[in-house]
């Protein structure tokens, strides 16, 4: 096992470090010492970051454009090494809103840790640091009886329930990656799905919007809220923003998650 001074396994992680300079390079190279799988993505990246991803092509990977925030998706933690102090703090806050570890190079407040001087030698790694990990958990909706169908046709986790409503109609609500692959995994389960946005735009992948588009049995409402959910003893249906009433068996809600950070809120800067 190889930990990293937070004390995490990052063996097999996927990392992502945004920046192609001296910085990055020093970061990525740390950062293979724990075996974790690198990508970098900068405009220009330094010929001693390429030299390294020729030594370990199995561990490091380079992306020669630009930064966009759907590289933050399944990474398990992100360093922001870039020159632009108001790209990495976007990147930070970008991450904090997914519940994503992140050092932002130099910016001790838009850190959620701290890249610790160290020592290794073998097995033995010594290093400065301190990380709280006390999760996330999912964000509601706050809409009017949400809580009392949770768990009687309110859902949080598609994978996890969508096996209970084969056949039957269910709506999903969020316009983000999580939303758009929980309609596309129920829409071959469910008789029948309704994705709700309350944007007009998605912020998923394009090609993933456009094959849940593709599906005959997905109805696809934007710039719509719901207000309300009730039902017997368990979900009926939905009342929207705009007075239309939505007859389902199951809601799922992917509107991101909430990092609990309430221990720590008196001193943590982020929190």
């Amino acid at each position: 096992m190889a930990c990293f001074p937070f004390m995490m396994d990052i063996e097999r992680k996927d990392c992502l470090v945004v920046g192609g300079g001296k910085i990055a390079y020093c970061k990525v190279t740390d950062l293979l010492q724990f075996g974790a799988r690198v990508t970098v993505i900068a405009n220009e990246i330094c010929q001693e970051i390429r030299e390294v991803s020729l030594e370990e092509a199995s561990h490091v990977g380079l992306v020669d454009r630009p930064f966009m925030e759907s590289d933050l998706t399944g990474r398990f933690f992100v360093i922001a090494a870039t020159n632009d102090e108001e790209l990495n703090r976007r990147i930070s806050k970008n991450c904090m809103d997914l519940g994503i570890l992140v050092n932002a190079v130099d910016i001790k407040d838009a850190c959620s840790f701290i890249f610790p001087a160290m020592i290794k030698k073998d097995e033995l790694v010594e290093g400065t640091n301190l990380i709280y990990a006390a999760g996330a958990e999912h964000r509601t909706l706050g809409a009017k009886g949400e809580m009392d169908f949770a768990g009687k046709g309110v859902s949080y986790c598609a994978t996890c329930d969508g096996s209970f409503f084969k056949g039957k109609d269910v709506a999903v609500v969020g316009g983000g990656n999580t939303a758009i692959d929980d309609a596309l995994y129920l829409s071959e389960i469910a008789s029948s799905v309704t994705l709700l946005h309350r944007r007009g735009q998605f912020r998923a992948a394009q090609t993933t919007v456009e094959k849940l588009q593709a599906k005959e049995n997905v109805t696809i409402k934007t710039g719509v809220n719901i207000q309300e959910i009730s039902g017997g003893e368990h979900l009926e249906k939905g009342l929207l923003d705009n007075s239309e009433e939505l007859s389902v068996n199951g809601l799922f809600i992917a509107v991101g998650m909430v990092p609990q950070t309430e221990l720590v809120k008196e001193c943590w800067p982020y929190s």
